[in-house]
């Protein structure tokens, strides 16, 4: 795709991969808010969340090709160990997805890196 995209002279520029936290964030948060016994902990493993194999795949993709790759994971995950929750906003809608309203809060990163990556 990126290849397609670069033949065409368009200036490619692509988010890398989010984290992925393995459970169900949401219900997850659901159970600690309510108190439920053996409630677990629903912060996560950012080496566990992002492994190396897949940012190594998104940049052999777009070696050698007028790609910009923008990482938005130090507003997802910051630290070795992540909560769910940033700034009280939820994170995830599921394991792996953005809220609307976390992505929402982070448009004025993106749109400065962005413009940054375009010159």
């Amino acid at each position: 795709t990126y290849a397609r995209m670069a033949r065409t002279g368009i200036p490619t520029v692509a988010i890398r991969g989010t984290p992925r936290t393995w459970f169900d964030v949401p219900a997850c948060l659901s159970r600690r808010a309510a108190g439920l016994p053996f409630a677990a902990s629903c912060d996560y493993d950012r080496a566990a969340a992002l492994p190396r194999s897949a940012a190594a795949a998104q940049e052999a993709a777009a070696r050698g090709l007028p790609v910009t790759l923008i990482d938005m994971n130090d507003r997802i995950c910051a630290a070795a160990r992540s909560s769910p929750v940033v700034n009280g906003v939820v994170v995830f809608t599921d394991d792996n997805h953005l809220t609307a309203s976390f992505s929402r809060a982070q448009g004025p990163v993106l749109g400065a890196r962005i413009a940054t990556a375009v010159g």
